[in-house]
């Protein structure tokens, strides 16, 4: 059998993403989409982010809760 030309490597755990395939920096989208819709929880939030910004939940709400400091009660 032939090895696959291309294969596809395992995504690296540890660190959350901070640029995306293009280069585009994360976390300065993640902050704009953050200050932007600065009424909305944590929660809320991260849904927007990781739907937007093509990222996990897991992170995106690592983004709105810890990097940016946002309070649970925002």
């Amino acid at each position: 059998q032939e090895a696959i030309a291309n294969p596809v490597e395992a995504p690296k755990r540890g660190r959350p993403a901070t640029k995306t395939a293009t280069g585009s920096n994360l976390k300065a989208d993640a902050l704009a989409i953050c200050n932007a819709n600065a009424s909305l929880s944590n929660a809320q939030l991260a849904g927007m982010i990781a739907k937007q910004l093509e990222i996990t939940y897991a992170n995106a709400y690592y983004y709105s809760s810890r990097v940016f400091r946002r309070s649970k009660a925002s």
